[in-house]
């Protein structure tokens, strides 16, 4: 069997013809190639969707997936094996490439300090990270399969929905919210809302980032308070008031 070497592409004809495994391949290739024929002889099975790595005359390994099928005589006897591949070192390599780009988004996704999930129509999560899990409250892998709506009360759910239909619309919001945790204890956040389409079915979903601004809207109450105490103190105060600057 020599494989999709024979096309020419990685051996001439000339150099395949006659020759064994252990002429055209590598020691561990040629010990694995003979094993899988020994088993197609002896059993009569074929062997079918082998995925392996071979190297070619140059050095260079090549992705293959093929099958290894017993040839029979008139009288059923096994004389020989048929062997097919296809070289899919291309196909591995854009897969390989793809689950590297996945491993580095879900690196960033999971790291970075902003909530970050995605909610179907019904907006149910189906997706969120350890930052959005925190500001909602809840445990490793807890907020998946909640609802929104266990979170807020009846007149803010109304809001996220009117949100929603922006994303029917194509439109990007940006909105506040105040959730309420399991706790009991109040959060206000602001989301910002994608929607996620499918080309049949629409608006599947919507993809959310978090932020938690609790405490800058506290500091904001604080200075508002702050401020207007000032102002009644200087309606209060009698006497006129003005402002200079240094020139």
């Amino acid at each position: 069997d020599n494989g999709p070497f024979f096309n020419g592409e990685y051996y001439s004809e000339d150099e395949t013809i006659g020759k064994t495994d252990s002429n055209l391949y590598p020691d561990i290739d040629a010990k694995r190639s003979q094993k899988e024929d020994q088993f197609v002889l002896h059993s009569g099975k074929p062997i079918l969707g082998i995925e392996c790595t071979l190297t070619d005359k140059d050095g260079n390994p090549h992705s293959l997936l093929g099958s290894k099928v017993p040839i029979h005589d008139i009288h059923g006897k096994i004389i020989g094996i048929v062997g097919v591949n296809h070289d899919i070192t291309e196909l591995k390599n854009a897969v390989n490439a793809q689950h590297e780009s996945e491993e580095r988004y879900r690196t960033i996704i999971e790291n970075i300090g902003e909530g970050v999930g995605f909610m179907n129509y019904e907006e149910r999560f189906v997706f969120a990270n350890k930052a959005a899990e925190e500001i909602f409250g809840v445990e490793s892998g807890g907020l998946v399969g909640m609802n929104l709506d266990q979170f807020i009360n009846d007149e803010q759910y109304k809001l996220v929905k009117k949100e929603t239909e922006q994303r029917v619309q194509g439109n990007k919001s940006v909105y506040e919210l105040e959730i309420q945790r399991q706790s009991g204890e109040k959060r206000t956040i602001i989301i910002t809302a994608v929607q996620q389409n499918d080309k049949e079915k629409g608006l599947v979903g919507t993809y959310g980032v978090f932020r938690d601004i609790t405490e800058r809207k506290k500091a904001e109450e604080i200075l508002k308070n702050t401020l207007r105490f000032q102002q009644v103190l200087l309606d209060a105060v009698p006497s006129p008031i003005f402002y200079k600057d240094v020139n």
